[in-house]
């Protein structure tokens, strides 16, 4: 047995309000307006849901530690410039004649603890990049962050101490 759609009704019912007036006029090129044709020759066709889209556990699962690893690699690549950049260069550079009121003490105490959380970060990186490296559909990271809990304390060592 057939069955046959019925053409949406042309005109606005109970159901299906009229479109805002503000619709009524098409934007065309330089801002100027075309009026649409009458509300009464305009066909309303009602939208169809679009189907979900199939996903893929482990395509998934390996995008999202895909993403957590340059995530980690943009924050080490950071820390790293902290490191190398600033806080070392200033360590060497005080209490000498180029930084002689700068004690290597305030320069510590700026810092803090960076070059542990940057060596902390690198090791987590690495574990990562070597998932990643042997990725199979059965693979897990927990793992990784599980054995790194311990040293997190210096993430508590460096916060507690931020607002000096």
């Amino acid at each position: 047995e057939k069955t046959s759609m019925a053409a949406p009704p042309s005109k606005p019912t109970a159901a299906m309000p009229a479109k805002p007036s503000f619709i009524s006029k098409k934007p065309t090129f330089l801002g100027a307006t075309e009026t649409k044709k009458e509300e009464s020759e305009e066909e309303i066709v009602p939208s169809i849901p679009k189907k979900p889209e199939v996903v893929d556990l482990a395509t998934s699962k390996k995008q999202v530690v895909e993403e957590l690893y340059q995530f980690e690699n943009d924050v080490t690549t950071n820390l790293q410039i902290i490191v190398e950049v600033f806080y070392q260069p200033l360590l060497s550079a005080a209490e000498t004649e180029i930084l002689p009121s700068v004690t290597k003490v305030w320069i510590k105490q700026i810092f803090m603890n960076v070059e542990q959380i940057y060596q902390m970060n690198k090791q987590v990186l690495d574990m990562l990049q070597s998932r990643l490296s042997n990725w199979d559909n059965v693979q897990r990271i927990g793992d990784i962050f599980v054995k790194m809990v311990p040293y997190l304390k210096i993430y508590v060592t460096y916060a507690g101490n931020f607002s000096r």
